[in-house]
């Protein structure tokens, strides 16, 4: 949580300075989490941890085709999701508080400067954004799915129709 948007922006207004006092550590707000909440926190923590601290080649199976970076990059969007969600913020001023970090390098050892790209406009929460649901119904993803036309009458009936 301390190195999470909510606790980054309360420094932010309240220190001065580099190094933070424990006083001012100590009134970050806390998130209200739900059980399945934590659980799930502590285990993208521990991903992370894993990850980040994996020699090269001893990634989970299941996360082979992805990088180390793309990994910890993913982990670190779901677990700002749920302690975000935490927050109960609403979408505008979450979207508010993401975007006031474009453009600084996030201490992590990955490139991390924006939560959404530049172009996309739209206030929903993190949480919805990085879900599969909402992956699914964009469309890149949609074009990614229809299936391919190689049938050559087919190709060139159509050809004749455009």
């Amino acid at each position: 949580m301390l190195n999470g948007p909510i606790a980054n922006a309360f420094i932010f207004v309240h220190e001065d300075r580099r190094d933070n006092r424990v006083s001012t550590l100590k009134q970050i707000p806390v998130p209200l989490l739900t059980e399945a909440q934590r659980t799930s926190l502590d285990q993208l923590v521990e991903r992370y941890r894993r990850t980040a601290g994996a020699v090269d080649g001893t990634l989970e199976s299941i996360q082979v085709s992805m990088t180390r970076e793309s990994i910890l990059r993913t982990t670190c969007l779901e677990i700002d999701a749920i302690v975000l969600r935490g927050y109960g913020l609403p979408p505008r001023i979450e979207r508010r508080l993401l975007d006031f970090f474009r453009g600084h390098q996030r201490r992590v050892p990955f490139s991390f400067t924006e939560y959404f790209p530049a172009e996309f406009t739209p206030a929903i929460p993190l949480w919805m954004y990085i879900s599969d649901d909402f992956r699914r119904c964009r469309a890149d993803y949609l074009m990614s799915q229809l299936p391919q036309i190689t049938d050559p009458v087919l190709v060139d009936a159509l050809a004749e129709v455009e």
